[in-house]
Parts: C-alpha cells; sequence; structure tokens
C-alpha cells in the first residue's frame, strides 16, 4: 500500500481479502501467523521518505517486499502498478520481468531488481550474472539478493 504521508511511504498490509489501492500483493503458500492480520490493523511500514531526489528509497521498498516474500515462504507475488519495472534472477541465470496483474512464483529468483519504467537497461537481455544484475540494478534503481 502506498501513502503521501512521510514524503511517501510504503507499507506492509496483510490482508485476508484484496485492498483497494495496492501495488504489489503476495499469496501465501504457508499458514501466515494470525498476529500478522492483527498488530498494527496487519499494517507495517516497508519504508518510507521517497518523494523527489530520494525516489531510490521507492525501489528499495519493492525489493524488500520481495525479500520478506521470500524469507516468509509467501511466493508467489504479484505487482499491480505500472510506475516501475521488477526484474527477478532465476536460479539457472534468467531474467524475468514481471507483468502487472500476473501471478509469479518467486521460490527460484535469487535476485530481484526494480528501476523506474523506462529503464531499458534489461531489455531484451536473456541471461545475466549475479553480480551484474545487482551493480546493474543498483545503478539504475535498486537491487537485492534473493540468496
Amino acid at each position: 500500500m502506498f501513502d503521501f504521508a512521510s514524503e511517501g511511504t510504503l507499507f506492509l498490509h496483510w490482508s485476508e481479502t484484496p485492498l483497494p489501492g495496492a501495488v504489489a500483493f503476495l499469496r501465501p503458500t504457508v499458514a501466515v501467523p494470525a498476529f500478522k492480520y492483527k498488530a498494527g490493523g496487519g499494517r507495517s511500514e516497508l519504508i518510507r521518505g521517497f518523494r523527489g531526489e530520494t525516489k531510490r528509497r521507492l525501489f528499495e521498498g519493492f525489493c524488500s517486499f520481495f525479500k520478506l516474500a521470500r524469507d516468509t515462504g509467501t511466493s508467489p507475488v504479484c505487482i499491480l502498478t505500472t510506475e516501475l519495472k521488477v526484474y527477478l534472477r532465476m536460479k539457472d541465470s534468467s531474467i524475468l520481468l514481471m507483468q502487472p496483474g500476473k501471478l509469479v512464483p518467486i521460490a527460484d529468483a535469487v535476485g530481484v531488481v526494480a528501476v523506474p519504467h523506462g529503464c531499458d537497461s534489461f531489455d531484451g537481455v536473456g541471461t545475466m550474472a549475479q553480480d551484474y544484475f545487482l551493480g546493474t540494478g543498483m545503478r539504475d534503481g535498486a537491487s537485492w539478493s534473493l540468496l
């Protein structure tokens, strides 16, 4: 969930039903502890302060969402926004561009990159080494290893 508070804030909002205004969601494949839905009304802050010159923090927030999904075993993940591009590097070195509205299993993902919508650094790329993938992602937006 996005909120304009604090110069822009991304929230993780645990819910058993779809939420209007969501920019991404995950579909748990394991039981989610009940306290995640109750504590703070199911909301917790992922990242804040990404308006203007600090827009890179928005991309970092999306990468952290994927890391959280991977660490908690709640794959697959779906992005709903077209404001940015999210790429996954898979175990076989292939690069996958996430399509808005499409659920993607991330169990085999080893890296994630979030970049501005107009970024073409990964267009047409079939495979890429992990360090180059993460470095290019960091240069153009944000990247996180999922190992």
